[in-house]
C-alpha cells in the first residue's frame, strides 16, 4: 500500500569485479509488525538508520556498538529519539489514505489458477485472528473467514476448497462443502451466489472441486467445510481456476 519512493530498487547491488559500487543515500528505514484490522501507531515498530534502531517509539539502540540491542540509549541521546519519530509520524502519515482500502486477490487473471491460503482472510475489527499460522491448519482449529477478491473475467470457474495444502494427499475428513461469493462489496441488497454441496462429499477424498460462472467485480469469497461431527470451518486453501466464458 505504500509508494514507490518507500522501496528501494536492489537491482545493481551486486556488481562485477572492478564495476563502480552503487550507492543509495542515507535514509530511515521501517518495520512494522501487524495481525489487526487496523494497524496500531507504533505497536510492533522499528525505525533504523545503519546505526539507530528505535523501537516503539520509545527504546534507542546504537546497532553497530550493540547488536544485541541491550543497552536502550534512548535518554543519552534525545536529539536521535526525535528524529527517528519524526521520520516515523511523516511515514505513517503518508500511509493512513490507505487504510480503508483493501488488497485484493486477482481471479482469472494473469496468474491462472490461483491458490488462496487462510493466512489473508479478511477479519474485520473484532473478528478475531485469521488461521494465520500452518499450526491452525494443523490443529484444524474452527476459524473462518472471506477472502477479497477480484474476478477479472466474467466466466467459468472451477472452485476447489481444500482442507490441505494440495500437494498432500489426506484425506479432508469433510461431508459438506459450501462457497459464497458476495457482490457488490458494502451493499445492502449484494448480489449472492451460492454453491452448496450436500451429504455427496466423500470424506476420504483431499477436496471438492466444482464449477461455477461469475461475473467480474470485486467480491467476498467464503468457503466453510463441515466435519463429520457436523463443525465447520473457513477452508485453509481454495484454487480457484477459470475455464472460460460461459
Amino acid at each position: 500500500q505504500r509508494g514507490a519512493l518507500d522501496g528501494e530498487v536492489l537491482f545493481g547491488h551486486q556488481l562485477p569485479e572492478g564495476a563502480i559500487p552503487h550507492t543509495t543515500p542515507p535514509r530511515t528505514r521501517f518495520v512494522h509488525v501487524q495481525r489487526q484490522h487496523t494497524p496500531p501507531k507504533w505497536e510492533k515498530s522499528v525505525a533504523m538508520t545503519e546505526r539507530w534502531r528505535l523501537v516503539n517509539g520509545k527504546e534507542l539502540y546504537h546497532i553497530i556498538e550493540d547488536p544485541g540491542q541491550q543497552n536502550d540509549v534512548a535518554a543519552n541521546n534525545p536529539a536521535v529519539v526525535k528524529k527517528l519519530r519524526a521520520d516515523y509520524e511523516k511515514w505513517w502519515a503518508s500511509l493512513e489514505p490507505s487504510f480503508d482500502q483493501v488488497v485484493r486477490f486477482d481471479l482469472g487473471g494473469a496468474e491462472n489458477p490461483t491458490t488462496l491460503m487462510s493466512h489473508d482472510w479478511y477479519m474485520e475489527e473484532g473478528k478475531g485472528d485469521s488461521a494465520w499460522h500452518h499450526v491452525y491448519v494443523h490443529r484444524n482449529e474452527l476459524r473462518n473467514g472471506a477472502f477479497a477478491v477480484n474476478v477479472k473475467k466474467a466466466g467459468k470457474y472451477r472452485i476447489t476448497p481444500m482442507r490441505w495444502p494440495e500437494y498432500m494427499d489426506k484425506p479432508s475428513g469433510c461431508v459438506n462443502a459450501q462457497v459464497i461469493l458476495q457482490y457488490p462489496i458494502g451493499s445492502k441488497k449484494p448480489q449472492i451466489i451460492e454453491e452448496r454441496l450436500g451429504s455427496k462429499l466423500d470424506p476420504s477424498e483431499h477436496s471438492f472441486g466444482y464449477e461455477i460462472v461469475l461475473p467480474a467485480g470485486p467480491a467476498m469469497l467464503t468457503s466453510t467445510l463441515t466435519r463429520e461431527d457436523g463443525k465447520t470451518f473457513g477452508a485453509y486453501y481454495v484454487k480457484i481456476e477459470y475455464l472460460g466464458k460461459d
